[in-house]
């Protein structure tokens, strides 16, 4: 049955053995990789002098407080909800103050809006997520993990793995075959639960505040780019 709802999300909707909803982004880590790219020769040759991760060293060095800048991470065009992939990205609120950690804390705030407008829309058709399951290489910093649970007023919890889309080509391939009997089977064998990291309900006041700012943004830029 469709759902008005949901299809206004404009979120692919996959059927097959199961059914999903995918709702994404186009940009994360990678604007971070950008960002160390292009203006971090300083951070890169402190993690290699310190024998750390760069994206780690940068994350941990970001700016404690919110970010005074807003960063739109549409660098390679704008998914779900918008699915404009001649969106462009941009950085709000640069002044002679700017440092390079408020950009780096104003990269991360950025792409946890993006999910946040995602799950925004999700509730308004009735899907309501309490908890997020975390994986891929940002999921290896806690700081950026207990931030992004404090920005979005969710629980984020980790897994035992980190290429999630193997295993569950793994677990969709031994349930065919009959090694599970179905895939709660399958998942509860596999899939465990690692750490799970709590918002701070005064981080989230302010930072729902903020995102309500952001959400300005993709209209704004999109109507410059029409000039």
């Amino acid at each position: 049955m469709r759902c008005p709802k949901l299809f206004r999300l404009r979120a692919p909707c996959y059927s097959g053995y199961v059914c999903y909803l995918r709702a994404f982004t186009f940009t994360s880590g990678s604007v971070l990789k950008w960002f160390r790219d292009n203006f971090g020769s300083y951070y890169k040759d402190e993690a290699a002098r310190l024998g750390v991760n760069v994206y780690d060293l940068m994350i941990d060095r970001a700016t404690k407080e919110p970010s005074p800048v807003f960063v739109l991470p549409h660098f390679a065009g704008a998914a779900t909800p918008y699915m404009d992939t001649a969106a462009q990205g941009a950085i709000v609120g640069l002044n002679i103050n700017t440092k390079p950690e408020d950009i780096i804390k104003g990269v991360i705030e950025g792409i946890t809006f993006e999910i946040m407008l995602n799950l925004e829309r999700l509730a308004a058709a009735g899907v309501e997520v309490d908890e997020l399951m975390t994986v891929g290489g940002l999921a290896k910093s806690e700081t950026f993990l207990q931030l992004k649970a404090d920005i979005m007023g969710k629980k984020i919890t980790t897994l035992n793995l980190s290429e999630a889309g193997t295993l569950g080509v793994s677990i969709l391939a031994g349930t065919a075959c009959g090694i599970y009997k179905n895939l709660d089977e399958a998942v509860s064998r596999l899939v465990k639960k690692k750490k799970t990291f709590y918002p701070d309900p005064r981080q989230n006041e302010f930072y729902r505040e903020k995102f309500e700012t952001y959400k300005k943004l993709y209209p704004a830029v999109k109507s410059l780019r029409q000039i």
